[in-house]
């Protein structure tokens, strides 16, 4: 569509009805529409902004673990040292208990108890007795029925050397006080727990994301070039753009073209006048009335909102238009020297609605080149030429030099039976021989 038309009007940024002059379409705007070509630029370079994530190299290996080797009956699976805690499975648990009046304890029949008393002597006494430990109670201790699990109560009396003298129980001279019960759990030696293995307990996970992975992937210039040149060419084709969704029923053609004047708005309210001067104010009303809250976790990360995508502004020098269409919903600007395929074919789906300005549209003439000369700026780049300079197929056909070529249709072919079979005897027909066969052979 945008062949037969080789030159494109130029309008002026405050009146669509008039345009002012008119000026050659570039080259690039014929560039075969390959599809395929920009959704697979378009898919790699979406992957070159993604950042590195994975699980920490040191998850899960924080420990202190070796493996017991062979012949030990347990599994080779690397096991926490040390002792006294409840990681390595073997040690003590001292319970403290703050009482002078409890001299025995009652718990459950799974342990054993055990009480003593140690008394110390005064050191002023003359008696030669000298520190022992005697129970305090003739009470025999309570036997449970399960002895994996043993509890040993020491009643620690101290010393108290600003009382009177006093004798205990035991008749041992001093002022025995009972300040402390120790409750001290003892376990039997139980297999340490297993480390740094995904199936234990604060181990690694089994294959965990790595950061040294490949998140990024390398394109081909020739082949970014090849993919921006179509999504360009699709800008000019309004059943492409419409495809998209963009509403253009009011707008005066495609590619569309304005003045260099619109370059230098820098107020938003000066830049939505402009879009209802082009018929472009159905197209704003779709964007407002898209905007919707995002689904996920995007919207925890800055990522809150989404809304349809609107026209792409391309020019040549940023006078404050920047800034003026930057607040606009869905309105996107660009430089005519980054141009971005990203922004060309949002989705990797081209055909984006483009407005131009007329310093934009001259330069890709340069950047892009023709079929005759390359382009100024790409060193060693030609645009990629269509297979079909007309896809007018009816014209073609109808075309006096290609009725020279055209294959004449061969006659129906008939099947040639052998000899052998034109002079077969008749075959005898049994008529009751089959019950199906109810009519008789001729």
């Amino acid at each position: 569509m945008t062949f037969a038309r080789p030159i494109v009007s130029v309008f002026p940024s405050n009146d669509s009805t008039k345009a002012t002059s008119s000026i050659p379409l570039p080259t690039v705007f014929v560039s075969p529409l390959r599809h395929d070509l920009v959704r697979h630029v378009f898919t790699n370079m979406s992957k070159n902004k993604r950042q590195a994530y994975g699980v920490s190299t040191k998850a899960g290996h924080q420990h202190s673990a070796e493996s017991w080797g062979t012949g030990r009956a347990v599994a080779r699976i690397p096991r926490v040292s040390a002792s006294g805690t409840s990681r390595s499975a073997v040690g003590l648990t001292k319970t403290p208990y703050a009482s002078e009046d409890v001299l025995w304890l009652s718990l459950s029949p799974i342990i054993t108890l055990h009480c003593f008393a140690r008394s110390r002597r005064h050191p002023d006494s003359n008696s030669d007795q000298v520190d022992e430990v005697r129970p305090l109670s003739s009470k025999q201790p309570i036997q449970g029925e399960l002895l994996r699990k043993r509890l040993l109560v020491m009643m620690l009396i101290i010393w108290d050397g600003q009382s009177d003298l006093a004798t205990n129980a035991s008749g041992v001279p001093g002022h025995l006080s009972l300040m402390l019960i120790e409750s001290v759990v003892q376990r039997e030696a139980e297999p340490r727990q297993g480390a740094f293995g995904n199936m234990c307990r604060g181990g690694h996970m089994f294959s965990p994301n790595k950061t040294y992975r490949r998140f990024h992937r390398k394109i081909n210039t020739t082949e970014k070039r090849h993919a921006v040149a179509a999504a360009i060419a699709a800008t000019g084709c309004p059943s492409l753009v419409m495809a998209r969704g963009h509403r253009i029923n009011n707008v005066p053609e495609l590619p569309l073209v304005i003045s260099n004047e619109i370059q230098n708005i820098n107020k938003t309210s000066a830049a939505v006048e402009f879009f209802r001067n082009f018929g472009l104010e159905e197209e704003m009303k779709r964007i407002e009335s898209s905007v919707a809250i995002r689904c996920g976790k995007g919207k925890m990360r800055n990522r809150r909102r989404v809304c349809a995508v609107g026209p792409l502004v391309v020019y040549a020098e940023d006078n404050g238009i920047v800034k003026a269409m930057r607040n606009l919903k869905g309105v996107e600007t660009c430089s005519v020297e980054r141009l971005n395929l990203l922004r060309l074919a949002p989705g990797g789906t081209f055909g984006r609605l483009t407005i131009f300005t007329k310093d934009a549209i001259k330069r890709l003439q340069k950047i892009y080149g023709s079929y005759t000369h390359g382009s100024s700026s790409k060193v060693g780049y030609t645009l990629p030429r269509p297979a079909m300079t007309n896809s007018d197929i009816s014209l073609h056909e109808g075309h006096e030099q290609n009725q020279d070529f055209k294959e004449q249709p061969d006659k129906p072919h008939q099947e040639s039976l052998p000899e052998s079979s034109l002079h077969q005897p008749p075959k005898e027909c049994k008529i009751g021989s089959d019950p199906r066969n109810q009519t008789p052979c001729n």
